[in-house]
């Protein structure tokens, strides 16, 4: 296979597995809440939250840097491998024994939280190696085998997780179950990527501690960059959990759990067009800016209309995951009101991002970042204790917005790109009259949470799929009327010629 097919069928692949990676998650999402309830799953929350800052310190970048030294020094791809995977699994494991170390000397923390700490931390240890091999997969092209491998994770730790919800019938049992079914998961998918990997060239460890201080003067930058930017996203969790109970920790995790599904598609779309943000930078400064307004406008077209069927869905959605306590989901609908209404300065601010890190400012988005986390923290610990996951939930758009002013700010300084909202009263109109008609109609047949609460769990996937889905054809469908020149129809031939 040549090399155009092969990137070709990879991207195919990798976009194909991540949408179906996000249907299996949230299916394993509605089985943990279910049987954990509103304090169970703020438990599961503050685990995975706590561990996940240990874990961006322990990765730090390292995996992006091999895939850059394999590809300028193929001839020394086996040393590398086994050089960066000594570091690797040290210093993994020196990073992620700290957690469970930390989470025991917080009084809030002792006892089942601390022990789930260290499975998930056991986990994710796993999934760290991991990412040595899935590097050399990258290296060759062959990433969508890192997607299956993904794909066939999720599908093992939902599978355990289902068989632990028939045989532990105690909160506890079934928190602790779950995570190890999430270890085994993880140890099914690294050992696929491990048996792929070591096809292309012998995979084996190296403690060369020798070339360890170089390795990581290049992953600093980074490696700070991620570190703030986790304690930017996640630290209202810890502060949430530190101030307040399990329970309200669980309310907000309703809403976020389903936030950081739904905010992830933007960085996909992103992810996807970041190799051509890249060689355009190098090659046609010029294409660089008619390629980028083309991605505005298509992240344009995108976000408006999700943020309006999520901003109306939002407390089916949350109800969802409830199932013990709908009234718990009605309030947590609430919560990702604000949430979701923080995706669209997110996502404006994810793309310009991508075109200042191809342009290497990476010092000037790491500059705008300790100011917003600064700036997130301060209002977290000011709110929270009074205003509990509101005030998390409305720190995270306030930061949001600043997050945004901040990165177009410095794109205009450092690359001089201003881009038009081409068609915005269009795609404006057809937004708000496809959350509108979706809101009627729903009023008009009935369909109020009261009863939707009272639905069969199947019923309510299928209705709420269904209300976003038809959401979706009203915006289209709008945007396709004849009269005045689809914005639609415009991008989707601009795209094509170019």
């Amino acid at each position: 296979m040549d090399t155009n097919r092969r990137i070709a069928l990879s991207s195919a692949v990798q976009i194909t597995g991540k949408f179906l990676a996000y249907a299996v998650s949230t299916v394993l999402l509605i089985v943990l809440s279910t049987h954990l309830g509103t304090s169970g799953i703020g438990q599961y929350t503050t685990i995975t939250t706590f561990v996940s800052f240990f874990v961006t310190i322990a990765d730090f970048g390292l995996s992006a840097v091999l895939v850059r030294e394999i590809a300028q020094n193929p001839d020394r791809k086996e040393t590398l491998t086994a050089q960066f995977m000594g570091l690797r699994v040290a210093y993994s494991l020196l990073i992620l024994a700290l957690a469970p170390l930390a989470s025991s000397l917080i009084p809030q923390y002792r006892g089942l939280i601390t022990e789930g700490v260290v499975i998930a931390a056991l986990a994710q240890f796993i999934l760290l190696v991991n990412q040595i091999f899935v590097s050399v997969l990258q290296t060759r092209l062959r990433l969508d085998k890192a997607t299956y491998a993904d794909i066939t994770n999720r599908l093992v730790t939902l599978v355990f997780t289902v068989v632990a919800a028939s045989f532990f019938h105690t909160v506890g049992g079934f928190l602790i179950a779950a995570l190890w079914a999430t270890t085994i998961g993880s140890l099914v998918n690294t050992g696929l990527c491990y048996a792929w990997a070591k096809k292309h060239w012998r995979i084996r460890l190296s403690l060369a501690y020798q070339e360890w201080p170089a390795v990581f003067l290049v992953i600093l930058p980074l490696g700070i960059f991620n570190t703030i930017g986790q304690i930017y996203f996640k630290v209202d969790t810890i502060i949430l959990s530190l101030l307040k109970s399990s329970h309200d920790v669980g309310i907000y995790g309703y809403a976020y759990n389903i936030f950081a599904v739904i905010f992830t598609i933007p960085t996909l779309f992103i992810g996807v067009v970041l190799p051509k943000f890249s060689q355009l930078w190098k090659e046609d400064r010029e294409g660089l800016v008619v390629f980028a307004q083309k991605v505005f406008s298509v992240v344009s077209l995108i976000i408006f209309p999700l943020t309006a069927i999520i901003f109306v869905l939002a407390p089916f959605l949350t109800v969802i995951l409830a199932r013990q306590s709908p009234a718990d989901g009605i309030i947590a609908g609430r919560v990702l009101i604000i949430l979701c209404a923080s995706l669209i300065p997110y996502a404006f601010q994810d793309f310009f991002q991508a075109i200042l890190f191809v342009s290497n400012s990476q010092v000037g988005l790491i500059k705008n970042l300790v100011v917003a986390s600064i700036v997130n923290l301060g209002l977290n610990f000011l709110l929270i204790p009074r205003y509990g996951y509101m005030a998390a939930a409305t720190v995270t758009l306030i930061s949001e917005i600043i997050m945004l002013y901040l990165t177009v700010r410095l794109s205009k300084r450092v690359i001089q790109l201003r881009l038009r909202f081409n068609n915005y009263g269009a795609i404006l109109t057809a937004t708000v009259a496809a959350a509108v008609l979706l809101k009627v109609g729903m009023v008009l047949t009935g369909l109020g949470i009261d009863h939707f609460a009272s639905l069969p769990l199947w019923r309510q996937v299928v209705t709420a799929g269904s209300l976003g889905l038809i959401g979706v054809l009203i915006y289209v469908g709008i945007l396709l009327l004849p009269g005045k020149r689809s914005p639609l129809r415009e991008l989707v031939e601009s795209i094509q010629s170019r």
